[in-house]
């Protein structure tokens, strides 16, 4: 995301150099956290700086990010006017603004924002892609589909685009020109599961549902846990009469979310259809305690009810349904038929006459007509007369769900625009993070799970009197009691440095506490200061190289933000600002010192599987694959059973080209524990 620091650079005119320099440090500070999603962090650091200098707008943005990723959207949009009182042309802010007001159902006001961001940046893709996206909304289908389309123009790497306008044909009422659209995402991105599961939609709609059931197929080999998709393939298996693996669907569905009332109806239907009736009485029932006014479940309740002889259940059902819906028919030959088995030949005569004279008046049935309808006996109705009004009842309800779902997976699209640009990584393949130390244990070792061990490590342990250290490489953002917490025992520390300046254990501890809260700088100063005083301090040159990483992989952020941005006359002088305000810090910016503490490492203890990991790593970074393969290889046969390594090197092996490795890695990872290996091996279509 663009920073107009142009305009900041004007309103430090005159502050003394020493204010500047803190300010920009705890900006810095603060979008480093937001970058590694420390959303409740970051917005401690603007909170300082907007305390201080509250005339600022680039706090204002910033902390409306991290709102915008929180889902306060309301917090979000306050920051978002906040900024722009301040500043006018700070573009992101109205897209930022327009974002939420999507979120909040408000695409014509989110629109008129990206409009207004259109006259300062004319040719910005996202801005354009995002007004299409508002113009979807309010029906407005041929200006969708006018922006989607040139935002595929202006970037054909964007397979959103292309989706979304799909779905404007789609509702435009051009189904052929939405399918080929959602192919051409497919064909964009095969990897992609949802491109699979929207065709899929389309295909339910249009009846062909052999050809939906193989697209659920394939976004459930990509995505496996999604209980929507088992969800619509279990009705296309429906439609498809596979009954029993439609229940299986169905049912696998609930495991993965209990709470989706209208899989208990559709499965309720389906058991109706097969003739479990019992089981889909209570289907439906579960359908009213998510909601006690579904009139579709009280009515087909009530219809299972009467085949089970459960007479006054089935009346009380059609009386419920008759009370909120007078008109309908069905319902009164219903409970005709419940009160003819109950002795009550009258009423059930008065709700035929009923019946008729409705139909009469509505011009269904013609004057003097005394035909039942097929179906209005319940007893004596043949299966295929149900399953026709079980069909129509399942598909309505469907389609409802399917739009619905729709709508809320294109507003999805704009957030990924957004959090894909400000956590961008220069990293070709999705690579387990570098290890480090951290005073938490791995969360992938459950309780009294044994840890990795280390020499290195435990002699560590075993010699300082504090508290032990493992190694994980988990990265995640803190509660706010964590970040009060490190706070406070930073300021204990320097308290406790003042008095013992030459304690190298104490700098070590506080590197690793600043790096927490993403202080890299001071990190960095404190991990220098230990090895000064201790230059075979190993864990400290360990630590240094991650910490060396973290600060250049922020500043490549800041670079690939601002090459993402389109038009902007303030772009050079935002570039330019971004490389002074790193300028004192360029010496640290080079991936060969990182390289440098890792060989130490490597160097002084050849034993230490985890500086073998990390420097592979970064030479994956580095695009040195094959030196990369060799380092995890070195890591594996320290460590056996480091899942990340066999990981890492399997994705290695895969993008050399070489998928019978990279298949056996990925599988080995996943035997070890690392689940989403088998995902990657789904997505690649390797075998062992």
């Amino acid at each position: 995301m663009r920073i107009l620091k142009a305009l900041i650079f004007f309103i430090f005119i005159g502050a003394s150099v020493s204010a500047q320099l803190n300010t920009e440090k705890t900006m810095t500070i603060g979008r480093i956290a937001l970058q590694y999603k420390d959303y409740v962090l970051s917005i401690q650091y603007f909170n300082q700086i907007i305390k201080a200098k509250p005339y600022l707008a680039e706090p204002w943005y910033f902390r409306s990010v991290a709102k915008f990723y929180l889902e306060d959207f309301m917090g979000a949009m306050e920051d978002c006017d906040s900024t722009l009182s301040r500043n006018p042309f700070y573009v992101d802010a109205y897209s930022l603004r327009g974002a939420c007001l999507l979120n909040l159902d408000r695409p014509e006001e989110a629109r008129m924002d990206f409009e207004q961001g259109l006259k300062y940046t004319p040719e910005n893709v996202n801005m354009i892609m995002n007004r299409g996206l508002s113009y979807l909304f309010e029906r407005k289908y041929d200006e969708a589909i006018a922006d989607l389309s040139k935002t595929y123009k202006l970037d054909d790497t964007r397979k959103g685009a292309v989706r979304a306008r799909g779905q404007a044909y789609v509702q435009k009422g051009d189904s052929l020109k939405g399918l080929e659209d959602y192919s051409l995402a497919i064909k964009m991105d095969p990897y992609d599961d949802r491109s699979y599961l929207i065709r899929g939609n389309l295909y339910m709609q249009m009846k062909k549902y052999s050809l939906a059931e193989s697209d659920f197929n394939a976004s459930l080999t990509l995505a496996p846990d999604d209980p929507l998709t088992y969800e619509n393939r279990g009705i296309a298996r429906y439609f498809n009469k596979l009954y029993d693996a439609a229940l299986q669907d169905m049912d696998r569905a609930l495991e993965l979310d209990p709470n989706r009332s209208n899989v208990y109806f559709n499965r309720g239907l389906i058991r109706t259809e097969i003739g479990a009736l019992n089981e889909a009485a209570e289907d439906f029932t579960m359908v009213l305690n998510f909601d006690a006014e579904n009139y579709f479940a009280i009515y087909n309740r009530g219809l299972v009810y009467l085949e089970l002889g459960q007479y006054f259940d089935a009346l009380d059902d059609f009386e419920r349904v008759l009370t909120q819906y007078p008109e309908f028919t069905k319902a009164y030959y219903a409970r005709s038929n419940v009160k003819e088995k109950l002795g009550d030949k009258d009423g059930a005569m008065r709700d035929l006459q009923l019946a008729f004279v409705i139909e009469e008046r509505n011009g269904v049935r013609k004057k003097g007509d005394k035909k039942l309808p097929p179906g209005a006996s319940y007893a004596s109705a043949d299966r295929k007369t149900q399953r026709s009004q079980n069909d129509k009842n399942i598909r309505n309800f469907k389609s409802i769900v399917v739009l619905d779902e729709g709508r809320e997976r294109e507003k999805s699209e704009f957030e990924n625009e957004i959090r894909g640009r400000i956590q961008d990584r220069n990293i070709n393949i999705d690579l387990e993070r570098l290890f480090t130390l951290s005073k938490v244990k791995d969360s992938k070792f459950a309780e009294g799970q044994t840890d990795y061990f280390t020499r290195l490590l435990d002699s560590y342990n075993r010699s300082n009197r504090i508290e032990r250290l493992y190694i994980q490489n988990d990265n995640l953002a803190l509660s706010q009691q964590e970040i009060d917490g490190y706070f406070k025992e930073i300021d204990r520390l320097s308290e406790e440095i003042g008095l013992l300046s030459e304690d190298k254990n104490l700098y070590f501890k506080r590197a690793m506490l600043y790096d927490q809260v993403k202080d890299f700088n001071a990190s960095l100063q404190d991990l220098n200061r230990s090895i000064e005083l201790d230059k075979n301090f190993i864990l400290a040159y360990f630590y240094r190289a991650t910490v060396r990483f973290k600060m250049v992989e922020f500043v490549l952020s800041l670079q690939n933000d601002s090459e993402l941005e389109q038009g902007s006359g303030l772009l050079l002088a935002d570039k330019k600002t971004a490389k002074q305000t790193m300028e004192g810090e360029r010496r640290i910016l080079d991936y060969d010192l990182i390289m440098h503490d890792l060989s130490v490492v490597v160097s002084n203890n050849p034993e230490f599987a985890f500086s073998y990991y990390n420097r592979g790593f970064v030479r994956c970074v580095l695009k040195d694959y094959h030196a990369a393969v060799n380092d995890f290889t070195l890591a594996i046969s320290i460590e056996p059973d480091l899942a990340e390594a066999y990981f890492n090197r399997g994705l290695t092996y895969i993008y050399l080209g070489d998928e019978l490795k990279g298949s056996r890695d990925l599988s080995k990872a996943g035997e070890l524990g690392l689940y989403n290996a088998y995902n990657i091996l789904k997505r690649f279509g390797l075998r062992n």
